[in-house]
């Protein structure tokens, strides 16, 4: 059996959190609009990108693929770098 994972963060266009009001909520506490919170939340990360559910569906697909048919115990971010991730 294996086991892996995939760690997304700051997926705003299809989430279910943030279409239940939480979106709302968080573009009020900031500032923003509404539909400005995918770029407000690149703006955290490293590579200042959206991430996007496609981009959470890629890493799915090449974990479940052939390619990584031996692999196991790996944990794939898909949040285009979260510094805070990093801190200690």
């Amino acid at each position: 059996m294996k086991v892996n994972g995939i760690n997304p963060d700051g997926v705003v266009r299809g989430s279910g959190i943030f279409a239940s009001g939480w979106g709302a909520n968080r573009a009020k506490t900031y500032g923003i609009d509404e539909g400005d919170l995918g770029r407000f939340y690149a703006q955290r990360t490293i590579l200042k990108r959206e991430v996007l559910p496609e981009h959470v569906a890629n890493a799915v697909a090449v974990l479940t693929g052939p390619d990584l048919s031996h692999t196991t115990g790996l944990h794939i971010p898909v949040d285009a770098g979260v510094a805070a991730a990093f801190l200690r």
